[in-house]
C-alpha cells in the first residue's frame, strides 16, 4: 500500500524495488523473490489463499516466496504466538497459524513449502517455491 512504500523510502538498491499495490485488485510484478512480512496473519483462510494466488499468477517458476510470521505451535504448550492469535482474532479476520496451516495455504495457491526457518522462539520464515500446473513467466 502507498503508506508502506513511503515508509520504505530509505531503501536504496539496484536489486530491490518497492511498489505499491493491492493484492486483491492490482496485477503484481514478476519478481525473483516475494517477501510477505506480517501480511498473511491479517487475513482469514479464503483471503490468504487469494493473496498467495495473486503472487502465484505472476511468479516466475524459479521465484521464492518468503512469509515471515509468528508460528503458532501445534501443541498445547504456552507460547507468545497464542496471545497474539487472540488479538488477531479480535482485531482482524486473520489469525496466527501453525507450520502445517501455512503449508496448506501455500499448497492451495500452487506453492510448495520448502522449509521453515525458525528465526526466534516466536517468528518463522516460511520459504516456498511455485508448484503445480499454474505457471508464471519463466
Amino acid at each position: 500500500m502507498p503508506h508502506a512504500v513511503n515508509a520504505a523510502e530509505g531503501i536504496s538498491s539496484e536489486r530491490v524495488s518497492v511498489q505499491a499495490g493491492d493484492f486483491f485488485k492490482d496485477s503484481l510484478p514478476a519478481c525473483d523473490a516475494y517477501l510477505l512480512k506480517n501480511v498473511i496473519h491479517d487475513w482469514g483462510h479464503r483471503e490468504s489463499i487469494e493473496i498467495l494466488k495473486a503472487v502465484r499468477r505472476v511468479a516466475p517458476i524459479r521465484a521464492v516466496v518468503l512469509i515471515i510470521e509468528a508460528e503458532l505451535p501445534a501443541g498445547p504448550e504456552p507460547h507468545p504466538a497464542k496471545a497474539l492469535n487472540w488479538m488477531m482474532l479480535g482485531w482482524t479476520t486473520g489469525r496466527e497459524r501453525t507450520a502445517a496451516e501455512y503449508e496448506a495455504l501455500l499448497s492451495a495457491a500452487a506453492f510448495k513449502l520448502q522449509r521453515v526457518i525458525r528465526a526466534s522462539n516466536e517468528v518463522a520464515i516460511f520459504e516456498a517455491i511455485p508448484s503445480g500446473d499454474t505457471r508464471g513467466p519463466p
